[in-house]
């Protein structure tokens, strides 16, 4: 796919282990999503709630790949809105990869739906405002 890919691949793990990418690809360990993804046109994940919330709240399409825990669950929801396309990773095959990530790029109605979403996002309290709203109930 004529694209730039940015991958992170964990703390624990060493970029070196996967050889040198095509001058296309970066390969980091960890890069802060809050500077990466308003620049970003799509992003695949694993669902996990952070990374998810994280790109619906800029407003950015996403391919889930979940693998445990809540994923699945995060995955299945933002399909069923039309924010996301959801995969399987046992049915994960390179060409079934670009064609998904592919289809999130071109229909913009997963970027739409994505929006609908931040503006709800933006509507919910801030952390502060939850742990005073908590504070008062503790004290009430």
């Amino acid at each position: 796919m004529d694209l730039n890919l940015i991958l992170t691949i964990g703390n624990a793990n060493d970029p070196a282990d996967l050889g040198t990418p095509p001058p296309n690809v970066f390969i980091d360990r960890f890069v802060a999503q809050n500077l990466l993804l308003p620049h970003v046109s799509a992003v695949v994940t694993h669902a996990g709630s952070g990374s998810m919330l994280a790109a619906l709240a800029q407003e950015v399409p996403t391919l889930m790949l979940p693998r445990a825990a809540d994923q699945y669950e995060n995955a299945h929801a933002c399909r069923s809105f039309g924010a996301a396309r959801m995969l399987i990773p046992a049915q994960l095959t390179v060409d079934l990869l670009a064609a998904e990530l592919q289809l999130v790029l071109s229909d913009q109605s997963y970027a739409e739906r994505a929006r609908l979403v931040r503006e709800q996002i933006i509507t919910l309290p801030t952390p502060a405002e939850v742990a005073h709203s908590l504070a008062e109930v503790r004290e009430g």
